[in-house]
């Protein structure tokens, strides 16, 4: 599985959501601290979470 460009955290890619070893825990948002990301939880229970910063203050 290839992470996406770690630089944009707007859509996870679609295989994600079909793949047996990862699902979409949370998809994205944009967080208050100015960051906008997203959570995957992986095979063995672990929630990884793929972000960026938005740029606002």
């Amino acid at each position: 599985m290839t992470p996406p460009d770690s630089r944009d955290a707007s859509s996870p890619p679609a295989r994600w959501s079909a793949a047996p070893l990862a699902r979409i825990a949370r998809e994205p948002c944009d967080q208050h601290y100015g960051c906008r990301d997203f959570d995957v939880l992986d095979s063995s229970g672990y929630r990884l979470c793929f972000g960026h910063d938005t740029g606002c203050d």
